[in-house]
């Protein structure tokens, strides 16, 4: 699964969509907020592919659902803000987590009364 930036040419604009792989190699589906269907990459004719990621890595675009990796997605600054931010958030959260508060088991399953 990666996110893909795109350029969407019916709005003219930038914009990102979910790429899923099925399977290694094979031509990813697309899921995008300004389709109301799940679509091969192959059948998204609006859409022009610029650049993808994942944790894992950062490739450019050539070919619709192909791309070239180019490194970590690490390269991306807006990118690695964002996680940072989210880190920090998340780690404010998890502070501001009264220290007796615990949580209390769910009820058993499995028992007869």
């Amino acid at each position: 699964m990666r996110i893909t930036y795109v350029k969407a040419l019916r709005i003219d604009q930038a914009h990102m969509v979910l790429t899923y792989y099925p399977k290694t190699g094979q031509e990813p589906l697309v899921l995008d907020n300004l389709e109301g269907k799940i679509l091969p990459a192959s059948e998204r004719k609006d859409l022009k592919p610029v650049y993808n990621f994942n944790g894992d890595g950062l490739w450019i675009s050539r070919q619709r659902g192909k791309g070239v990796r180019v490194g970590k997605a690490d390269r991306i600054s807006l990118w690695m803000e964002l996680r940072e931010r989210l880190g920090s958030e998340l780690d404010d959260d998890l502070s501001q987590t009264p220290k007796d508060e615990t949580r209390k088991p769910g009820p058993k399953t499995g028992t007869k009364p």
